[in-house]
């Protein structure tokens, strides 16, 4: 399913509540790419030992005692955050632009969608210029993000 298509639901389910007859008339919201996933742990080095000797992955240790799997030049694409219960925390959508950026939230905001601003450490911690975040209808966190820092001290090397 696409962010546009969960967006897009995000604003139906928001009309169909009453709150904006109008919200899923034309909604554009321009994302460029899946950025990065968070997900819990309660033991971030269950996930290390899994990222290098399965999935061939860097395991880098990142902010806020995160760990950082790295497949690519960007700074990282999954986050594993300690002191969590296994699962999906988040997926993090890019756009390319703090234009896109602005109006993917004004776009959210006018059709009803309760967003929550993001601030300086979570951004540093999702490696971003900034993010914004809010729950689709069946409660999963998405958010949307720009700036994405693509370069890393370290260079990708697969794992062996």
């Amino acid at each position: 399913m696409s962010l546009r298509t969960i967006t897009r639901r995000v604003a139906t389910n928001r009309v169909l509540d009453g709150v904006d007859s109008d919200a899923s008339e034309e909604w554009i919201v321009n994302i460029a790419e899946l950025g990065y996933l968070l997900v819990g742990a309660p033991d971030v080095e269950d996930w290390r030992r899994f990222a290098e000797k399965i999935l061939g992955t860097m395991a880098i240790d990142g902010e806020q005692g995160a760990l950082y799997l790295k497949i690519d030049p960007r700074a990282f694409r999954i986050a594993v955050l300690p002191g969590h219960d296994n699962g999906l925390l988040a997926s993090g959508w890019l756009v390319n632009s703090p234009v896109d950026f602005t109006d993917a939230r004004n776009e959210l905001v006018e059709a009803g969608v309760a967003v929550t601003d993001g601030d300086a450490d979570g951004a540093r911690l999702r490696q971003v210029q900034a993010y914004f975040s809010f729950r689709d209808p069946e409660g999963h966190l998405h958010e949307i993000a720009w700036g994405q820092l693509a370069i890393s001290s370290h260079l990708f090397r697969p794992s062996a």
